[in-house]
């Protein structure tokens, strides 16, 4: 048995982050979630194999980003981590009769450019997910089982309303 040797991604922070900020790593299918630790040396991920990733940032009032990024076997690689503030954006999710969905990932996008995620409760009628969002054009998807659902909206300066994305 050999095992692949993989690195670790140390942040190079761009901003200055609050108590609310959130990093973490996801892989380039984004089913699979990675921590960051902070140590003396700053914050980095934890070994992670060989392969494509993205940086995750995100806060209530931190602008969502994805920073992708490859780990090469053996070898360590920095990642720069842009922190911008941003206003909430919330979201809800509306299932037909009857679904059973419970919390959803509502993965966001800029373009076709992948910026964050937030979850949502979908036993909730009211909105249960927020994000911090830069102000522009962005496509909420969600996929719970065999329900699908996306909505496009536009974040201007301040919060808008709650996003509904309707599962069909």
């Amino acid at each position: 048995l050999t095992l692949q040797r993989g690195g670790a991604a140390r942040l190079r922070l761009v901003g200055e982050p609050n108590d609310d900020t959130r990093f973490f790593v996801v892989d380039a299918a984004r089913t699979q979630t990675f921590g960051v630790v902070t140590t003396a040396d700053g914050k980095h991920t934890e070994q992670l194999a060989a392969g494509d990733y993205f940086l995750l940032i995100q806060g209530p009032t931190i602008a969502a980003i994805a920073t992708p990024f490859t780990i090469r076997v053996g070898e360590d690689v920095v990642v720069d981590a842009p922190i911008e503030r941003a206003n909430p954006q919330a979201f809800r999710v509306e299932a037909p009769p009857g679904a059973a969905v419970d919390s959803v990932a509502v993965l966001l996008f800029r373009g076709n450019t992948f910026v964050g995620r937030s979850w949502v409760d979908g036993t909730s009628a009211g909105p249960s997910g927020s994000i911090g969002l830069a102000p522009g054009a962005y496509r909420a998807v969600v996929e719970a089982g065999a329900l699908r659902g996306s909505a496009t909206f536009v974040v201007g300066a301040t919060s808008g309303p709650p996003v509904t994305i309707v599962l069909r």
